[in-house]
Formats: C-alpha cells, sequence, structure tokens
C-alpha cells in the first residue's frame, strides 16, 4: 500500500519554538499550561511578547495577597514575589516606537545620449 510522501510541518517547528520561547520568557513548569494552551494564549495575544506578557500578568494576580512573615528569627518577604511579577510585566511592555517616518525618494532623470 502507497503512503503518501511526508513533509515537516512548518508550523508545528515554528509553534514548538515560540512555545520554547514563551517557557523561556515566563519560567513556566512543564505542568503549569500544556503546549496547547500556550499556543492558544499566544494566537489569542497576537505575539509571544504579549503571550509572556499576559502569563506574568497572572502570576502578578495569582500573588498579590501575599505578605512578608517574620517569625521566630526568620522573615519571608513573600511581597517580593508579587513585586517581581510586576516588574516583569513592565519588562514587556511593547516598546514605544517612532511611527513618523521620513521617506527620502531620489530620482534620476533620464540622459539622452
Amino acid at each position: 500500500m502507497w503512503a503518501p510522501f511526508c513533509v515537516p510541518d512548518r508550523m508545528s517547528t515554528m509553534a514548538t519554538t515560540e512555545i520554547d520561547e514563551l517557557r523561556g520568557l515566563t519560567d513556566l513548569a512543564e505542568d503549569e499550561y500544556t503546549d496547547m494552551e500556550l499556543q492558544t494564549i499566544i494566537t489569542s495575544k497576537g505575539s509571544v511578547r504579549a503571550a509572556a506578557r499576559y502569563i506574568w500578568q497572572t502570576k502578578a494576580a495569582a500573588t498579590a495577597s501575599l505578605i512578608d512573615v517574620s517569625e521566630s528569627g526568620s522573615s519571608r518577604n513573600m511581597s517580593q514575589i508579587h513585586k517581581q511579577a510586576l516588574t516583569m510585566v513592565e519588562s514587556l511592555a511593547d516598546p514605544v516606537t517612532d511611527l513618523t517616518t521620513t521617506v527620502t525618494k531620489t530620482s534620476r532623470r533620464a540622459v539622452r545620449r
């Protein structure tokens, strides 16, 4: 029986690269989100960077109620987790771009000989 020639799907390779990049930007454990969930977030947000920002916003929201604890001579600054998540949200904001572009068109005169 003849089997069709299989060509690797470039989109799946691209998706895997995007998912790996997103996992790197967000420090996600393998069991926090499935690859399918991450791809859905990337697609809905429009880019890996926007998806990473969304995930850090989610982490910030989840850690907003953490407080610093001091007892028995030790302390844990749990509020730092929230502050660091917010720092990541800000670092992933879209860079401000100058939308004004000057276009210079040069033209040559036709030279007749």
